[in-house]
């Protein structure tokens, strides 16, 4: 076997033709009408035939049965984007037989031509490359480190460096925008120590999705500040990360504690 064709069943040839061409990009190879046609798509070859007609395909089984569009097997489409695939479709009038469905491997949706025959739109999953989750734990490492020796500098090329960085803290002012405002309230940050604090991540969990990642981590600062006292501080944070050229970046981050409603205080010490 060198070469695969589909051949679908169809009631009506120039309207199933319509159909494949105008709204899923087929190309007219060739056609007999109102018998047959064979319509290409990349490397499909799609051949419609009517249950009538000189055709094969239109001659009855040896115990009678005939050939009918419908049923369940069908083509499937690769699409990049399904949800404007079909709310293009859908805005053209096109019947589906269901809504968008998701699995491990990826999204799909039926539709049915003007005969019934159902056709598959189908975005697989992005899964993550090698290495990726490895990738960021990295970045989490070269922070800690760049936080330990006092280091801002390499501290923020862990981050997106323009405007668009989202940062909620637990300090004053609460919420950053951009790099230039994160990297002062670093400044600011190590202002009120006496010599450098140390930084330890913990529960580091990441899940990575695409060119999309987040992760959550335990974050033990400890140090000493300007009048002397020990500082000895738990937070909770939340990174959003995105891989931009090759490499990742965290894009928004999130800082917390747990907060006592009885009486109002932050709970600095508990990792929960």
């Amino acid at each position: 076997m060198t070469k695969v064709s589909v051949r679908y069943m169809v009631n009506d040839l120039a309207a199933a033709v319509s159909f494949y061409t105008e709204h899923l990009g087929f190309q007219v190879g060739q056609q007999a009408i109102p018998y047959f046609a064979l319509l290409l798509l990349g490397n499909l070859e799609l051949v419609l035939s009517t249950p009538f007609g000189p055709g094969g395909a239109a001659k009855p089984m040896p115990d009678g049965r005939k050939a009918a569009p419908g049923g369940w097997n069908r083509l499937i489409i690769h699409v990049d984007d399904l949800a404007a695939e079909v709310a293009r479709l859908r805005a053209a009038q096109v019947p589906f037989r269901n809504d968008i469905a998701t699995g491990p491997g990826g999204s799909e949706i039926l539709l049915d031509d003007p005969s019934g025959n159902p056709i598959e739109l189908f975005q697989p999953a992005v899964l993550p490359a090698p290495g990726d989750e490895a990738a960021i734990r990295a970045l989490e490492d070269r922070f800690a480190a760049a936080f330990n020796a006092g280091d801002i500098d390499a501290m923020m090329k862990n981050y997106l460096p323009d405007k668009s960085l989202v940062v909620f803290d637990v300090v004053p002012p609460g919420q950053q925008h951009g790099a230039d405002e994160y990297r002062k309230a670093w400044v600011n940050f190590f202002a009120h120590f006496q010599g450098t604090p140390k930084i330890a991540i913990t529960d580091l969990d990441i899940t990575v999705d695409g060119n999309l990642g987040f992760s959550h981590s335990i974050q033990h600062v400890t140090g000493t500040d300007r009048q002397g006292h020990p500082v000895d501080r738990t937070v909770r944070v939340t990174d959003g990360y995105r891989k931009i050229g090759g490499n990742w970046l965290i894009v928004l981050e999130h800082v917390s504690v747990p907060v006592d409603l009885t009486t109002g205080q932050p709970d600095l010490t508990s990792k929960s």
